[in-house]
């Protein structure tokens, strides 16, 4: 196991582009611990988008319940979901 990742319990990476294309678009979802700067462990979770040069982290906080979390990446799923069936109505034929 990692030195970085113990007790990881979930953990995706998908590249968002195809093979041959220059962009680097990625998604990583993570649920588990991670050490930290003392080599501590603390749990760590949450989803990173990433295109090119930019990434949105959207991380559960010490504060967020789990509860509080899951309604959040709904929420986002929901927006997402939204917007390609807006795409698809608005552009294919």
């Amino acid at each position: 196991m990692s030195e970085k990742a113990r007790n990881t319990k979930f953990i995706k990476r998908v590249w968002l582009n195809e093979p041959d294309s220059p962009s680097s678009g990625s998604v990583v979802a993570y649920d588990g611990d991670v050490i930290d700067y003392d080599n501590q462990p603390y749990q760590s979770t949450f989803l990173r988008v990433s295109d090119c040069h930019v990434s949105a982290n959207i991380h559960k906080a010490v504060y967020d319940s789990d509860k509080e979390f899951i309604a959040k990446m709904k929420r986002i799923r929901d927006v997402i979901d939204e917007f390609i069936t807006h795409l698809e109505n608005e552009y294919n034929d």
